[in-house]
């Protein structure tokens, strides 16, 4: 099966596990959980003939590692473990990670177009349930990075395009009052922040892909 088609798939999958859900009126838990064969019977999934096969190869062969498939009395579900703009999926499945287990570093990606926009207010969840964070980078930027930090290899939590990264202090995030730290199944770590977000007080450093303070 060609790569082209499981793209295809794995964003008409994103955009219904993530966003859309309730709204086209599937069944959703609070964990994010969609039955199979309500997924593959919406039209954006019908419409490309897609199978229970085609959802199988997708997950498995998914470098991110976003989706989670799962089987229970017989009834098969799926489920994208971040990224929900939905207020009825919560933080079930998540792990809260006390905060002596927090990792050394934790970073978040973005675009240097936008950064002046988060330096002024903030790292905003947007309309989504949490910040997404990585304790670590993508292999293709390990084997570019020139920074003074010593990074570990991650799978998820960045995307590959983004030019910007911002180095969070975590000791100073610690303190912010309410905070509250999640792991996914996937390893990436997701907060909502406090009111949303996570202050310019709490960067440490901002740097481009290699490392490189901006």
């Amino acid at each position: 099966m060609s790569d082209k088609r499981n793209t295809l798939i794995s964003k008409k999958m994103s955009r219904l596990l993530r966003h859309q859900a309730e709204a086209e009126g599937l069944t959703i838990d609070a964990a994010g959980y969609v039955p199979l064969n309500e997924l593959l019977a919406h039209p954006l999934l019908r419409s490309f003939k897609t199978t229970e096969e085609d959802v199988r190869r997708v997950i498995a062969a998914d470098a991110k590692q976003r989706y989670g498939l799962k089987e229970d009395n017989g009834v098969v579900t799926v489920c994208a473990f971040q990224g929900h703009s939905m207020a009825s999926v919560g933080e079930v499945g998540l792990e809260v990670v006390a905060p002596a287990d927090w990792p050394s570093i934790l970073i978040h990606g973005t675009y240097r177009d936008k950064f002046k926009m988060i330096q002024d207010s903030g790292l905003s969840r947007m309309k989504r349930n949490h910040i997404h964070l990585a304790s670590g980078i993508p292999q293709f930027l390990l084997e570019k990075w020139q920074g003074e930090e010593r990074l570990e290899e991650v799978a998820s939590g960045l995307r590959k395009s983004c030019n910007c990264l911002i180095i969070l202090d975590i000791d100073k995030m610690k303190m912010l009052p309410g905070i509250v730290l999640y792991r996914s199944e996937n390893g990436v770590y997701l907060t909502p922040g406090v009111d949303g977000r996570i202050p310019a007080e709490c960067f440490k450093k901002v740097t481009d892909q290699r490392g490189i303070s901006l």
